[in-house]
């Protein structure tokens, strides 16, 4: 489960209604990024199928590797990390024009060890710092299990089962300083954001 984990959100990190997350007046890119992230990948129906449905409806169009190419290495390193372990049964691509700029998403349907989860990573190159931090304490209420900020590295929460995902078993959400080392690793600068959830 912990190479489960690190593999899906390297490339970066319920059956009921979905909570709405909601947006706030004048809100960027960042914060429409996050309400997605938390309302569709966090809360939505547990199949890909429906994920996707549920991405075209918010106004995300999918995309191919060639339109995706400010995350090139993050899709590199998805579909290297698998194996005898982790097979991929699906991956599917979404790019869409926010205030501020461009937003990536990456969507996947993975198993290991018998066990089945979906991986959300959405990745905003040009999200503002401060819009990050304000969002993303405002939609997690749970104190992170590991919180780094580092200017080398950037801003870095993590969260291991939230009590407000239920399903979820790892979230990380990151504001990568260009030029740090984490973004010369995953060839991404800006806001990365991902997650992993049981299906």
């Amino acid at each position: 489960m912990q190479r489960l984990t690190w593999a899906v959100s390297a490339f970066v990190f319920g059956l009921a209604a979905a909570p709405e997350y909601s947006v706030p007046a004048f809100a960027g890119s960042v914060s429409v990024a996050i309400a997605n992230f938390m309302s569709i990948c966090g809360h939505g129906v547990a199949d890909q199928d429906s994920r996707v449905v549920r991405f075209e409806s918010a106004g995300w169009k999918q995309a191919t590797d060639a339109e995706m190419t400010d995350v090139a290495r993050l899709l590199e390193i998805a579909r290297s990390n698998m194996g005898k372990e982790i097979t991929l049964i699906s991956l599917s691509s979404f790019k869409r024009e926010l205030a501020g700029g461009t937003a990536y998403a990456i969507l996947t349907d993975l198993t290991a060890s018998d066990v089945s989860v979906l991986g959300c990573n959405i990745y905003v190159p040009k999200g503002d710092k401060a819009e990050f931090k304000q969002e993303i304490v405002r939609s997690i209420s749970d104190k992170p299990s590991k919180a780094v900020d580092d200017a080398t590295i950037g801003l870095i929460f993590e969260w291991s089962n939230p009590s407000v995902l239920p399903s979820v078993i790892s979230l990380r959400a990151s504001y990568l300083e260009k030029g740090g080392t984490t973004a010369a690793i995953l060839g991404v600068s800006g806001v990365a954001l991902a997650m992993t959830r049981l299906k």
